[in-house]
């Protein structure tokens, strides 16, 4: 990873007024700091797939430099992507997971929605539309209801799921994204700390 090294060479030209935002895991701000070696605002952040169309949720985490009009100016930028959250650093590796991760495992579901439907007669266009809808207008429920998936789940009276199970899997794979994410990290420092 060639950012260290890169912020180095590039310190010179770095002025107050700029500022450094950085989507390299396993790069810290610290380490992006002492490379830049001035008072120069440094966010971390990882977008997910969902913001290309302005629907994502980005996580990111500030460095000692930044302060409030810095992170406003951040925050507008990042709200392009669509939502956002402030984070400390030590948990961006579980954020990531849980955003950047996470869309992977709606998409089969979307995918096993729509399939379902068009095998019983419903127009691919209309079933793909359906799921989709179903995906996001369940989430955009539960956060503008305030109300827990759990209480909101039993809005329906009929249940075909194994929610327990489902439940599960989904817990599985977060924290087996998390895990993968840490390692990566933890590969990523060891060869910036080597090239050092």
């Amino acid at each position: 990873m060639a950012v260290v090294p890169v912020l180095r060479e590039a310190a010179a030209e770095f002025r107050k007024d700029h500022m450094v935002f950085s989507l390299a895991a396993g790069v810290s701000i610290a380490q992006m700091e002492a490379a830049i070696g001035k008072p120069v605002p440094v966010i971390r952040t990882i977008p997910n797939t969902p913001a290309w169309i302005g629907q994502g949720m980005t996580p990111f985490c500030v460095g000692s430099h930044v302060g409030p009009a810095e992170r406003e100016e951040a925050v507008a930028l990042l709200q392009t992507f669509g939502r956002v959250a402030e984070v400390p650093e030590e948990q961006m590796a579980i954020a990531t997971a849980l955003t950047a991760v996470g869309p992977t495992y709606l998409f089969p579901i979307v995918a096993a929605l729509a399939d379902a439907a068009v095998a019983h007669g419903l127009p691919p266009g209309i079933a793909l539309t359906a799921a989709c809808q179903v995906v996001a207008g369940a989430g955009q429920l539960v956060l503008e209801s305030k109300r827990s998936p759990e209480a909101l789940s039993l809005l329906t009276s009929l249940r075909t799921l194994d929610e327990p199970a489902a439940k599960k899997i989904f817990t599985q794979a977060i924290e087996d994204a998390f895990s993968k994410v840490l390692a990566a990290e933890a590969k990523l420092r060891f060869a910036n700390d080597k090239g050092s």
